[in-house]
């Protein structure tokens, strides 16, 4: 999840710098539907497709399986990393203008935490986020192709994002709490 490193990225950094957590996209995407993709789900099916003769040859669409409002997990989000969240405002506030100044401060971080040695534009990807909430519709993919075929596979997202962010804790990737 590129999307779930970068919001780690840019909460240890709000922290750290003492910015506001802002949420950084649309008012659609912040109070809308919307679904996303664990990886390991998307590796999961990805290999049911590959042994599923009935799966073979299609495309599909491949989401967790639920849906949530930004608006609800923003807040979430900010207590995992111990951050107050900003009240959400107009115009979006883009992460990439914002965030990619911050590499001397990423570099900083890392050698202070003992962290994996990666450079910040390694680790968040701030255009394709902001690409990905800045959407003026809601996001809601259909899986029923899959469904159909047997494909029984699901992930709860808050429950992806909180897993992806203590992995990455646990892989030196953003500091411990």
């Amino acid at each position: 999840m590129n999307l779930g490193t970068t919001i780690a990225v840019y909460a240890t950094l709000c922290k750290r710098e003492k910015l506001p957590f802002i949420f950084p996209g649309s008012k659609m995407s912040y109070e809308g539907l919307v679904d996303v993709t664990d990886s390991e789900l998307l590796a999961e099916h990805l290999y049911w497709q590959m042994t599923s003769p009935q799966a073979a040859n299609l495309a599909y669409n491949v989401v967790n399986g639920d849906n949530f409002r930004w608006k609800y997990f923003w807040p979430v989000i900010a207590q995992y990393f111990q951050l107050e969240p900003a009240p959400y405002t107009e115009p979006i506030s883009p992460m990439e203008p914002r965030m990619s100044k911050y590499e001397k401060e990423w570099e900083t971080i890392t050698k202070e935490y003992n962290l994996a040695p990666f450079k910040l534009n390694q680790v968040a990807s701030w255009w394709h986020t902001d690409a990905d909430l800045g959407r003026n519709f809601e996001c809601v993919n259909d899986m029923n192709r899959s469904k159909e075929l047997g494909w029984t596979g699901f992930r709860n997202s808050q429950k992806s994002f909180l897993k992806l962010f203590d992995r990455l804790r646990e892989e030196k990737i953003i500091p411990p709490k």
